[in-house]
């Protein structure tokens, strides 16, 4: 079955005139490794979507919208906590360890203040 991901990577490809075989070549992947990631057999290899992005000359929204639907795709996500301070790494880690049992109304206020984080620091680019 394809992934979010995967249709996003097959619409890419539809708007240039390519190919899967094209796509793989380009980002350096098999044809056989490119179908995987985009049927959710194989794990999208490090730093894939920024090769996407680069060759293909996306815009920093189309990136992060390829982020978006890997994590969709994903079953698990990994947050590095290198670099931070030990309250942080505290909160990181209770936040994971409660999500499940927050509520609709717990998640839609967290998802709103990310959603103005995010904002203000487009606005400050």
């Amino acid at each position: 079955m394809v992934t979010e991901l995967g249709k996003q990577l097959r619409s890419i490809r539809a708007q240039r005139g390519e190919y899967l075989m094209d796509m793989a070549k380009k980002v350096g992947l098999s044809p056989a490794m490119l179908s995987s990631v985009e049927n959710g057999n194989r794990n999208v290899p490090k730093g894939f979507i920024e090769r996407v992005g680069a060759i293909y000359q996306l815009t920093s929204a189309q990136i992060e919208e390829l982020h978006r639907a890997r994590a969709i795709s994903d079953e698990s996500v990994t947050v590095s906590l290198e670099g931070l301070s030990p309250d942080d790494r505290d909160l990181a880690i209770s936040f994971a360890r409660r999500f499940p049992a927050l509520d609709e109304r717990s998640k839609f206020t967290i998802a709103h203040m990310l959603a103005h984080t995010e904002a203000d620091a487009e606005n400050q680019r």
